[in-house]
């Protein structure tokens, strides 16, 4: 062999040497996780001094993670009078306003968890919003 050969030879070894030594202290470092929080917490949160939103939307039936095994399910809940009512999930959109206090409607259901997002606009209020999640799982 050539004598710059075996020079680049050795100099590859070296340099590859000092690579791998580099990675293995600097992934050492990476097991040492900072935890910061995104939200800060709702159990301290001060809500003396907020105005209360009167609760304008509240759903009646069916209640929050029910499970079932049709593919429809029907929603019946509160809403003041000439509220226009959304309803969206996944697979399903409605829009209608309420002639009376308590509506009811029937939404159509996927296979597995169903998010549903209910809103209600009346003309002097904020609109308001609720989450109703679904299941629907085949026999």
């Amino acid at each position: 062999m050539n004598r710059e050969t075996i020079i680049a030879i050795s100099m590859g070894i070296v340099l590859g040497a000092l690579v791998a030594l580099v990675v293995f202290f600097q992934s050492n470092k990476t097991d040492e996780t900072k935890v910061v929080p995104v939200a800060p917490n709702q159990a301290t949160k001060d809500t003396t001094s907020q105005p209360s939103v009167p609760k304008l939307l509240s759903i009646t039936s069916p209640e929050q993670g029910t499970v079932v095994d049709a593919n429809t399910i029907s929603i019946t809940g509160k809403a003041p009078k000439n509220s226009l009512i959304i309803v969206q999930s996944a697979s399903f959109e409605s829009t209608f306003k309420s002639k009376e206090e308590t509506f009811n409607v029937d939404v159509d259901l996927q296979i597995g968890e169903n998010v549903i997002q209910l809103s209600a606009y009346t003309e002097s209020s904020t609109p308001q919003q609720q989450t109703l999640r679904i299941y629907y799982i085949e026999e």
